[in-house]
């Protein structure tokens, strides 16, 4: 196996938070910390309501889109501009792990279903 060869990044390039901890290295830090410092926007709080605890961590797809996994067996999206729900998927089981995008802009998330 050569270990020189570099993995190519199997993540969406337009995902702000694509996978746990950012990045396939997992540092937990953003690649592009100017896209969060823009003046003209005012950091607020942004509550949104599922009918169970989430033990998930999220992930931010493209349009800052937020993804996330609940116990109650869905997995939703969340528009954080506009304060609401934009959909969410029943499952077979709880989400408790985090979701991830690919490049093509997939998002794959696995349950405790069997």
């Amino acid at each position: 196996m050569n270990q020189n060869k570099k993995l190519k990044n199997p993540y969406s390039k337009n995902a702000a938070w694509p996978c746990m901890r950012g990045n396939t290295k997992n540092t937990g830090r953003l690649h592009d910390l100017e896209h969060w410092k823009n003046p003209g926007i005012t950091p607020k709080a942004i509550h949104f309501r599922t009918e169970n605890a989430i033990f998930s961590t999220p992930i931010i797809g493209e349009l800052e889109r937020i993804f996330v996994g609940s116990a109650d067996h869905k997995f939703y999206a969340f528009d954080p501009h506009e304060g609401i729900e934009e959909w969410s998927s029943e499952v077979g089981e709880i989400i408790d792990s985090a979701g991830c995008i690919d490049e093509d802009g997939t998002i794959y998330v696995a349950a405790g279903d069997s």
